[in-house]
C-alpha cells in the first residue's frame, strides 16, 4: 500500500533475527516467495539450529529489562528462503546501499548505509530511545543509546561496532527502536556513546 499497487517485494533484509525484528516473516513468506538475506553468523537463528541465549534482566534497571526473560528468544526456520549477504558489502536489489557488519547485540547483526543523504538503518546496533525504560518507550523520549542491554550478547563488541558506525558520519539514524534522528552529523555523538559503553563493560 505504501509504494503503490504495482510495487512488488523482491527481497527481505534482516539486520538480525530477534523476535521484534522478524515479526510475521514466516507468514509473510507464505505469501511472498522472496529471498531473505542475513549475515552468515546470524544463520543459526533463522534456520532453526540455535536459540538466542537467555535474557539478562539485571543488565540494567527498569521494568522492561526485568520483564525480558518473558520475551521470545527461540529461533525460526526459514531455511528455504535464507541467503547470506554478499561478501563485497553490496545489498541485493538496493544499488545505492551497503551493509556493514555491526555485531555485539547479536553475532551476525548488520546495519545498512547509503552515502546519499548519509542514511544509516541501524537495526539495534544503536537506538534512539532507552529501551529499558518503560516511561521513555511510552513517550518515545529521543536519546541516543546502545542496543537493548538485556538481549545484547557482547557489550564490548557492541562498542566497537558503534565506533565503526561513527566513522561513516551518518546524518540520519533510523533505528529499530525509537524515533529517527536527522538533521546533523552524528559522528561525535556515536563516538561518545561507544566510549561510555566501553567504560561500563
Amino acid at each position: 500500500q505504501r509504494f503503490g499497487d504495482n510495487c512488488t517485494c523482491k527481497a527481505i533484509i534482516l539486520t538480525h533475527g530477534h523476535f521484534d525484528h522478524i515479526g510475521a516473516i514466516e507468514e509473510i513468506l507464505e505469501q511472498w516467495k522472496v529471498p531473505v538475506y542475513v549475515h552468515e553468523k546470524e544463520l543459526p537463528y533463522v534456520t532453526g539450529q540455535e536459540d538466542y541465549p537467555p535474557a539478562r534482566p539485571d543488565s540494567k534497571s527498569g521494568p522492561v529489562a526485568k520483564l525480558s526473560p518473558l520475551f521470545p528468544r527461540h529461533s525460526i526456520n526459514i531455511s528455504s528462503h535464507v541467503h547470506t549477504l554478499p561478501e563485497d558489502g553490496s545489498v541485493p536489489f538496493l544499488e545505492e546501499w551497503e551493509w556493514l557488519f555491526t555485531p555485539g547485540h547479536t553475532p551476525g547483526h548488520v546495519s545498512l548505509f547509503r552515502e546519499s543523504g548519509r542514511v544509516l538503518l541501524a537495526g539495534d546496533a544503536v537506538i534512539t530511545v532507552e529501551q529499558e525504560s518503560l516511561a521513555d518507550v511510552v513517550i518515545q523520549k529521543q536519546e541516543l543509546h546502545g542496543p537493548p542491554a538485556y538481549f545484547t550478547m557482547d557489550p564490548a563488541l557492541t562498542s566497537e561496532s558503534i565506533q565503526r558506525i561513527a566513522k561513516l558520519e551518518p546524518e540520519a539514524l533510523l533505528t529499530g527502536h525509537g524515533i529517527p534522528m536527522t538533521g546533523r552529523n552524528y559522528s561525535k555523538d556515536l563516538s561518545a556513546l561507544a566510549e561510555r559503553l566501553s567504560a561500563i563493560t
